[in-house]
């Protein structure tokens, strides 16, 4: 894997170094902030991804100043990443570097736009980690540093079992799913696509055991088409985000 980026080299006498000013916003991470921040989760295949930009153009639509974050989007960390799955890293090791994405996404993203007044739409955050880390037993001492990061205003846990997943999905080669989004590191089955039914399967439990005492988490069934879909969700946030209206 080559890495090509602006990073200079060790070696290089750069006078504008570093390239940005100091990052203080997670100083403010805990803040009573303007803005909103609405987190979604569920397994591969729940349509998070389809229904954050059904939300977001619901917004524009609608004049109110939102933005989409990811827990995976921070360029710091990403080829870090990339080399632990390739070196098929540890559960430990992936949950920090991971953690580490977030943070830096925390701080140079979403405490920025909560801070403007901003509704932050953020696909998966530290529950993905929750659930994922658990599942391949992870010590529950170890998680406790994710409990304490910023609670989301809303979380939108989009829940659907795998079999339904699976048809949504249109999974019927292996070569549709990764050995990640399969989870093959648990070494469940050795049909990669049976590998990821089980494996969504022990995650969704994980996920309801998760959410079932958190006040800020409604459970969207996301079965059924997508519109149908979207005004559950809609529903949802309008009676628990104050200002949001029909």
């Amino acid at each position: 894997m080559i890495l090509i980026d602006d990073v200079p080299d060790f070696s290089q006498n750069t006078v504008n170094y570093p390239k940005n000013k100091p990052c203080r916003s997670m100083e403010h991470e805990l803040d009573d902030l303007p803005g909103k921040m609405i987190v979604f989760e569920g397994i591969d295949g729940a349509g998070k991804s389809t229904q954050i930009k059904l939300l977001k153009e619901y917004m524009d639509r609608h004049n109110i100043k939102v933005e989409m974050n990811s827990y995976k989007q921070s360029s710091i960390v990403y080829h870090a990443i990339l080399k632990g799955k390739w070196e098929n890293f540890d559960p430990y090791t992936s949950t920090l570097l991971f953690l580490a994405g977030i943070t830096d996404t925390l701080a140079r993203n979403i405490i920025p736009a909560l801070r403007d007044g901003k509704i932050v739409l953020m696909d998966r955050y530290v529950y993905t980690l929750m659930v994922r880390a658990r599942a391949r037993n992870v010590r529950e001492k170890f998680l406790q540093v994710l409990d304490s990061l910023r609670d989301p205003d809303l979380i939108i846990y989009m829940d659907i079992d795998e079999q339904d997943a699976t048809k949504r999905k249109g999974l019927v080669s292996e070569e549709q799913v990764s050995y990640w989004e399969a989870g093959c590191d648990l070494e469940l089955s050795e049909s990669k696509i049976e590998n990821w039914s089980i494996y969504q399967r022990i995650i969704r439990k994980e996920y309801l055991e998760l959410f079932k005492d958190k006040t800020n988490c409604v459970l969207i069934d996301s079965s059924g088409d997508k519109d149908t879909v979207h005004e559950r969700i809609c529903t949802a946030i309008r009676g628990s985000i104050a200002g949001l209206s029909d």
